[in-house]
């Protein structure tokens, strides 16, 4: 998909026909995505002024989710934190072990 490093995607879309596929090019999945891209670095950018931090001083990006395997936000990613080493430990169950820890302190 959109990680593939091919210059299109091939994207199953078996919930519409068992077997049925469609080839997007690598720049139209980013242009479809730009928007949503630039929401991305907002929200990155109003995270680490309220931290108070340095950008260029960010040691590592965690990913957690599906989505944050992407590669546009990787590559976003690295042009906003170039120093950062890349975590990807848990991606997919991260956010729900965040849940079960707070959760857990809440109940105490």
């Amino acid at each position: 998909m959109a990680n593939s490093g091919y210059e299109q995607t091939l994207n199953l879309l078996d919930h519409i026909e068992r077997g049925l596929t469609v080839a997007l090019p690598i720049k139209a999945l980013e242009k479809i995505l730009a928007h949503h891209i630039i929401i991305l670095e907002s929200i990155v950018h109003e995270t680490v002024e309220k931290a108070n931090l340095n950008a260029q001083k960010i040691d590592r990006v965690i990913y957690v989710g599906g989505s944050s395997m992407m590669t546009i936000v990787l590559k976003n990613m690295k042009i906003l934190f170039p120093t950062a080493q890349d975590s990807f430990a848990n991606v997919f169950t991260a956010v729900a072990e965040g849940l079960a820890i707070a959760s857990n302190r809440i109940a105490q």
